[in-house]
């Protein structure tokens, strides 16, 4: 049965005395005969008094229909908010299972096995979104890191990834009843699921109250705000060598990252190896959103990534909008980024897939005004990283110019 391999996939996530112990046994228990099991009385534990409870926060749904108790009484009340997300899902995908699809045509019917199918690859990936807008549990389409919801993930893998991205950008934390973007109803009716079954899969993610710093060594704080002088200063006086990584990436990794031809030129001028390719800072890869904790990136060693128990800031090398795009291309949030060439630095875009107005998410304390619903998301601005993105766009012309290709990296 489909909950006990999620069950059991959600395990790995989970410590041993929490969940070892409750998943033996679980495939007879929860196989048992359903139409028996639903005439005896079965009075919910303390415990799963609990997860129900939390289980509402998740999703309306459970708040007029009972999940599973056989599958609630073999799972923690303290799980986390991942493992509580891939419980949802589990008990949601056994609905959509054993839902009543006689009115499907053929069409409708293999598209819904197949978004069941991306929505157990969902669940069992753990990757969800999270909420740094709203200080409340709400839906979140695409979050600032480009993580889908679950809806939008099986738009986007249905071959529709423009359509998800359009609905973002219209309602980014609106229910599915309220979404009211064009081209949704069609590819609603095309999935095979209800309007109901989607609402019941989009679940309600909880504020994000962690928070995540990064330092670098003072020179590349300077480079990413746009000062190379003190770098330069420091390779003329023998203090730093011109072929130096940080963060597995080379000084001149960095230059091309921040559209700083001229230190490009006088890198290689000195001698750093132009086809040089990055490697991973460091192999703990923090993720944003579970817990504070502080990024150090370091002169030739591995990234130093410590927990908080405090919130920290984020970082000088945040403190601009210029600043923030050049920390989520050189991705040390997430460990690095190994086998790329200067070139790749020049052109790759942010990491964060989200729209534009999440840029500067990251530098801010997240929202603490209870009336707040949404981030503004239609307004136009001028946009700010236009002369950053021309000067890096220079670079890679004369890289590339200087025989530099991106084709066949890692």
């Amino acid at each position: 049965m489909i909950l006990v391999s999620i069950l059991l996939a959600a395990s790995a996530l989970m410590s041993p005395l929490q969940f070892d112990k409750t998943v033996q046994n679980a495939s007879t228990a929860i196989q048992a005969d359903r139409a028996v099991t639903q005439t005896i009385v079965h009075p919910a534990s303390p415990s799963t008094a609990t997860l129900k409870q939390r289980l509402r926060g998740v999703n309306p749904h459970w708040l007029t229909h009972s999940p599973d108790l056989l599958v609630l009484d073999r799972v923690a009340a303290d799980i986390d908010e991942t493992q509580l997300l891939q419980v949802h899902f589990g008990l949601v995908i056994d609905e959509l299972q054993n839902a009543d699809v006689s009115h499907l045509t053929c069409a409708q019917l293999r598209e819904r096995r197949a978004n069941i199918e991306r929505l157990i690859a969902y669940m069992e990936a753990g990757q969800f979104p999270r909420n740094i807008y709203a200080c409340k549990r709400t839906p979140v389409f695409i979050d600032f890191w480009g993580i889908h919801c679950a809806v939008g993930h099986l738009i986007a893998k249905s071959g529709h990834a423009k359509l998800a991205r359009l609905i973002n950008q219209q309602h980014c934390l609106d229910v599915i009843g309220d979404i009211k973007t064009d081209g949704l109803l069609d590819w609603q009716l095309a999935s095979g699921f209800s309007v109901r079954e989607l609402a019941k899969i989009q679940p309600h993610y909880h504020f994000m109250r962690n928070s995540q710093g990064i330092q670098y060594p003072a020179e590349i704080e300077d480079l990413i705000l746009g000062d190379s002088s003190m770098l330069v200063e420091g390779i003329e006086a023998g203090r730093i060598d011109v072929n130096a990584r940080c963060g597995g990436k080379t000084l001149l990794h960095i230059a091309a990252a921040c559209g700083d031809l001229e230190l490009v030129q006088k890198l290689i001028g000195l001698g750093a190896e132009i086809d040089a390719l990055s490697q991973t800072g460091s192999e703990i890869k923090p993720v944003i959103g579970q817990g504070h904790c502080k990024v150090e990136v370091r002169w030739d060693e591995p990234t130093l990534v410590t927990k908080q128990n405090h919130r920290v800031a984020a970082g000088r090398s945040c403190e601009t909008t210029n600043g923030i795009y050049l920390v989520n291309v050189l991705r040390d949030f997430e460990g690095g980024v190994e086998g790329k060439n200067a070139l790749y630095f020049a052109t790759v875009e942010s990491s964060n897939k989200g729209p534009f107005r999440n840029y500067w998410s990251i530098a801010v304390t997240p929202p603490h005004n209870p009336g707040l619903r949404k981030p503004s998301l239609d307004k136009k601005v001028e946009h700010p990283l236009q002369a950053l993105k021309e000067r890096r766009a220079e670079v890679a012309k004369w890289l590339t110019q200087n025989g530099l290709k991106t084709e066949g990296l890692e």
